[in-house]
């Protein structure tokens, strides 16, 4: 019984579909109709999202929900909001935000010089400071240009009734 479970859970045309679904919810029209029936002040949804958006950003994974939340709360922002905009940083988008966030900060702090001698546990900490002080501008760029751009079209979509 167990077996035969199995093989329907990992099944070519059910994982298929479960993968469609997956995807179709962060088709950016799908998402933009979640956040239009949200049905909260546009200030509070794009508030809300763009907290998440900026925070998944950060290097600090494992945290984005719970600090999403906290930038919500501390915004007025909507708090599920926050986590649907927590899927800007998703697998296919990590590689990028990691590298330009220590590519920022490497401008920012430059290269430290002794990495070249120094033991794993001190490249490990220091490459994780250049790139979450790398990712800090990234963060606040991608906040204001979420908020910016979802606050207008969702009152433009409310206005026309959804």
């Amino acid at each position: 019984m167990l077996i035969r479970r199995i093989r329907l859970f990992f099944a070519p045309v059910r994982l298929r579909r479960r993968a469609l679904v997956l995807a179709g919810s962060l088709i950016p029209s799908r998402l933009l109709r979640r956040l239009v029936r949200l049905g909260s002040d546009p200030h509070a949804v794009a508030a809300g999202f763009a907290s998440g958006a900026a925070l998944s950003c950060t290097p600090l994974f494992g945290l984005h929900f719970l600090l999403s939340f906290a930038l919500a709360w501390a915004v007025r922002g909507h708090i599920l909001a926050a986590a649907l905009g927590t899927a800007v940083g998703n697998p296919i988008t990590f590689p990028f935000l990691v590298s330009g966030a220590y590519g920022v900060g490497t401008l920012l702090f430059g290269v430290p010089d002794h990495l070249e001698e120094a033991g794993m546990a001190v490249i490990l900490r220091d490459a994780f400071l250049v790139t979450l002080v790398g990712s800090l501008p990234i963060a606040t760029l991608a906040y204001a240009g979420t908020y910016l751009l979802l606050k207008p079209a969702l009152i433009r979509l409310r206005g026309r009734g959804g």
